[in-house]
Parts: structure tokens; C-alpha cells; sequence
């Protein structure tokens, strides 16, 4: 037996860099700036606030100059907290030592600043997960559930669809997929290709889906079990004639 490849691929253009990620967690990035001036300061001394500084030397030579990958923040995270906590501690430090005024009450004020924002950034976490689909007890997994016991693979133009119903995607379209969702070019119609020569028992297809089977393959191969506005399911007709034998 061969073994399976694609020569789909996604672009780096994809997972670009986002410039505004800093401003959005400028309650991280403004001690983090201030640690990184000490640490510039104390580099002659030989001590810790070396390791911040070398870390992010080294993961801007690696990952943004070549540009390898612009979108891998992990490399930068680390050492930005490290001068993040440096730049706090220093700051702790001094108004402690020498309070004078001016460095109290921006203190406080930065405080106040940063609980108020990580407040309202869980607010909208949480807001967001609130009202986001419940799709573990949607009408279409229900469906699905009906037909499950003689399914092997689906398709899902929203693959947590298979997650959820717990039967798994055709391990003969996920490149095809991977390529669709991430805008390769003609990736669609090479689904759609795909999807016809494999014929996998279940097909979820979004309603505005460019990577649909012909209307006349799916007349021919497949039964709708289930339509809403966002999506529509169909099974295979053998799937169906199975069913129906296992339940008179």
C-alpha cells in the first residue's frame, strides 16, 4: 500500500504577523519595554537580565529577520514576561525605596489600568463563549446520531462537527480540507473532486460551500437527513437503506 501525500500547501501570508497584538496587551508590553531598558542597563554585570535579552537576540535573528515564520510568537512570549516581571519588580522596588510622587501615582494608575482591561478582556471571553453556537446539541448531531452505527468517515466543512459526533473525518480528504480552509488556490474544486470519488457516509456541507459535490452526484449518492439556514447533512443512500433494514 502507497502512502498518502498532498502537495497542498498554505501560504506564510496566512499567519502573518499582527501588529496590533502589542497594543492589544500594552498591559504587558509597557513593563515589559521598561524591563528590557534595566536589563540593557545592568547587561555589563553578568547576571539574570542577561537571559531576557539574549532570548529575544536570538528569536528575532531565527524567526522575524529570515522571516521564517512571523506568526510563531511562543519564541517571544517567554522572554517578554521575563522583562515584564523584571520591569514590575523595579518598579516595586524603587517606589519602596525612594517614594517619590510622581512614580507612586503612575504606579496606581497603571494598576488600576491593567485589572480594569484583564477585567473586561474575561468579560468578553466569557461573553463570547456564552453565545457561541452550542453545536454538541444541535439538531444536526442528532440526525447524524441516528445513522452513526453504519457510518465509517464523514466530511465536515466545520470539522469540530466530527468531534462532536464522534465519527471521524476521511483521513483521504484531510489535506484536501486543510488546503479549502486555508484559501489555497482551486483547493475547492479539488474537494469537490475528492469528495466524489471517495464517498464518505456523511457530508455536512455549509449552506454557502464552494467545495460542494455536483447536485446531480448527490441526487445520485446521497440522501438529505437534515437542512437548516447555516447547513445541510447528507448520508449515503446505502446508510439510509441500512438504517431502515436495522429498524422496520
Amino acid at each position: 500500500m502507497g502512502s498518502g501525500g498532498t502537495y497542498e500547501f498554505t501560504s506564510l501570508n496566512e499567519y502573518a504577523l499582527e501588529w496590533n497584538l502589542p497594543f492589544r496587551n500594552w498591559d504587558a508590553v509597557v513593563p515589559a519595554i521598561v524591563g528590557i531598558v534595566i536589563c540593557c542597563r545592568r547587561v555589563g554585570r553578568g547576571d539574570f537580565t542577561r537571559l531576557p535579552l539574549m532570548w529575544l537576540a536570538g528569536a528575532a535573528i531565527v524567526f522575524v529577520l529570515p522571516g521564517v515564520w512571523q506568526g510563531y510568537y511562543l519564541p517571544f512570549s517567554i522572554p517578554l514576561c521575563l522583562s515584564a516581571g523584571i520591569g514590575i519588580a523595579w518598579l516595586y522596588e524603587r517606589s519602596q525605596v525612594q517614594p517619590v510622587r510622581s512614580l507612586v501615582l503612575s504606579s496606581m494608575i497603571y494598576r488600576f489600568c491593567a485589572l480594569s482591561w484583564a477585567g473586561l478582556r474575561v468579560y468578553s471571553e466569557i461573553a463570547s463563549a456564552r453565545h457561541a453556537p452550542q453545536i454538541y446539541n444541535s439538531e444536526a448531531l442528532k440526525e447524524i446520531e441516528r445513522v452513526k452505527p453504519f457510518c465509517k468517515f464523514m466530511f465536515a466543512d466545520e470539522p469540530i462537527y466530527s468531534f462532536h459526533s464522534g465519527i471521524p473525518l476521511s483521513p483521504e480528504l484531510s489535506p484536501f480540507l486543510l488546503a479549502h480552509r486555508t484559501a489555497v488556490e482551486k483547493a475547492d474544486e479539488r474537494v469537490a473532486a475528492r469528495i466524489e470519488a471517495v464517498k464518505p457516509s456523511i457530508l455536512l456541507l455549509a449552506s454557502k460551500s464552494d467545495s460542494s459535490p455536483s447536485p446531480a452526484f448527490l441526487d445520485r449518492e446521497y440522501q438529505r437527513i437534515y437542512k437548516d439556514p447555516a447547513f445541510s447533512v447528507y448520508a449515503l443512500k446505502r446508510v439510509i437503506a441500512d438504517v431502515d433494514a436495522a429498524n422496520p
